[in-house]
């Protein structure tokens, strides 16, 4: 199990399915990057702060998903279970102030999605342009961060890009969007 996400990014560990994926995910992969910064998975013991934090920047989500992890851009990714039984997987991304939904459980998330098409998820292309130009790959704590949110007039590319401390950015950048559009109609969320 895995075994494409470990290979597609050079790994020779091994993954040890316990019978609970995102546990043992988490718990041993927890405070790992991959990719040189591309993507990163969350500590077990960070989940419970990142989760209010997500909570935060897009309070009309009211359902309950668990953190899987980010990718360069700051981008959180979780699981949630559905009612119909169904896993999928809710991307956040908060440059773009934005909730996607992928149709797709953790483990062809991890195991498929990443490895066949990395551009597409994670947008990887952009993240190479930005590792040509700046040699400055991302820490564990870190996001490159866009400096103008594009909802606001910025745009996605390296000019308008910097790195920063993630938790700083998302912030920043919630407090701004609360401020900017009022905490009410955030709470009602995208029109």
């Amino acid at each position: 199990m895995l075994e494409r996400f470990l290979r597609y990014f050079g790994e020779k560990d091994t993954f040890h399915y316990n019978g609970d994926l995102y546990r043992d995910f988490l718990t041993q992969f927890g405070g790992r990057s991959f990719g040189n910064g591309l993507f990163r998975v969350f500590r077990p013991e960070d989940v419970p702060e990142w989760t209010q934090i997500v909570f935060e920047a897009f309070p009309w989500v009211t359902v309950d998903f668990k953190l899987i992890g980010y990718d360069w851009s700051g981008c959180v990714f979780a699981v949630y279970d559905r009612k119909d039984g169904k896993q999928i997987i809710l991307s956040f991304d908060l440059g773009l102030d934005e909730v996607g939904v992928l149709e797709m459980e953790m483990e062809g998330f991890l195991n498929s999605a990443i490895p066949r098409n990395a551009n597409g998820s994670l947008n990887e292309s952009h993240y190479r342009k930005w590792l040509r130009k700046t040699k400055q790959p991302v820490k564990y704590t870190d996001a490159v961060s866009v400096k103008t949110p594009v909802d606001y007039g910025g745009k996605f590319d390296v000019d308008n890009m910097e790195i920063c401390d993630m938790e700083v950015y998302w912030a920043v950048f919630t407090a701004f969007r609360n401020s900017r559009e009022g905490e009410e109609r955030r709470r009602r969320g995208p029109t």
